[in-house]
């Protein structure tokens, strides 16, 4: 099993939050659809770059009509196309609670893990 490298992995990840914290804020309306929100980062691991080109995190609506405010977060691991390789839903809740999860340091390790677990379930399907 591979360990993603903390050192090489909390800045990228720190900055991500941030951005998609910050467009939350600004994109995002309280209730109701908008188009889903993806915020990236190049993985930064060389070794690993073969499996994994980048990780990002989408926030989007969910799909019906009981709780028009309710959004949630999906982690994603892609590959150089582009194409999704892996994807989990890691938090879901109202803007404000999803964007104090973004700013969270809980939550920039949890992702962590989560990408980890992106990249060995990637690896032992490869």
């Amino acid at each position: 099993m591979i360990q993603l490298d903390k050192q090489l992995f909390s800045k990228p990840i720190a900055h991500m939050l941030e951005r998609l914290a910050r467009r939350v804020e600004q994109e995002v309306p309280a209730t109701g659809d908008f188009e889903h929100i993806l915020e990236c980062f190049e993985n930064p691991d060389e070794s690993t770059q073969k499996y994994v080109a980048a990780y990002g995190l989408r926030f989007q609506a969910f799909d019906h009509d009981e709780d028009p405010a309710c959004r949630y977060l999906t982690a994603e691991a892609l590959e150089s196309a582009g194409e999704y390789l892996q994807e989990r839903i890691v938090g879901s809740g109202t803007n404000a609670e999803l964007v104090a999860k973004l700013r969270s340091q809980e939550f920039a390790q949890r992702l962590l893990s989560v990408y980890e677990s992106h990249l060995n379930d990637f690896i032992a399907d490869y």
